[in-house]
C-alpha cells in the first residue's frame, strides 16, 4: 500500500527567490534572500538600515536618504560591476533587529 503523494507549495521566500533566479540567471546573489530579512513596507512605513548593512530594493517606489559618499558597494543582484571583496572586507556581521517606522505625517505636494 503506498501513501498519498503529499504536495508542498513554496514559501514566500522561496517564490521570491525564484523570481530573483528568473531576473537575474546565474546571479549567486539570488541565494542571499535566505539570509537577508524580507521586509514589505506599506505605504508610510519607513525602514532604518545602518551603514556598511547589505540590503536590496526589490519592486515599488523607494525614496534612500543617505550621507553623501560615492562608495555603493554591489555584491549581486545587478548587472553593473559587483565588488564582492570590498563588501566582505566592510560588512559589520552582527545580527540586528529591524524596525519598521510608521509614518503619521501627511505628505504634502510642492506643486
Amino acid at each position: 500500500m503506498s501513501s498519498p503523494i503529499q504536495i508542498r507549495t513554496f514559501t514566500e521566500k522561496e517564490q521570491l527567490v525564484l523570481s530573483l533566479e528568473q531576473q537575474y540567471p546565474g546571479d549567486v546573489g539570488v541565494l542571499s534572500a535566505f539570509f537577508f530579512n524580507y521586509v514589505k513596507l506599506r505605504p508610510g512605513e519607513a525602514l532604518y538600515i545602518g551603514a556598511n548593512e547589505p540590503h536590496a530594493y526589490l519592486s515599488g517606489e523607494c525614496v534612500e536618504c543617505m550621507a553623501t559618499s560615492d562608495n555603493v558597494i554591489r555584491a549581486g543582484l545587478t548587472p553593473k560591476y559587483k565588488d564582492v571583496q570590498t563588501l566582505c572586507s566592510m560588512l559589520t556581521y552582527k545580527q540586528v533587529c529591524f524596525f519598521v517606522f510608521l509614518s503619521f505625517v501627511r505628505l504634502v505636494s510642492c506643486l
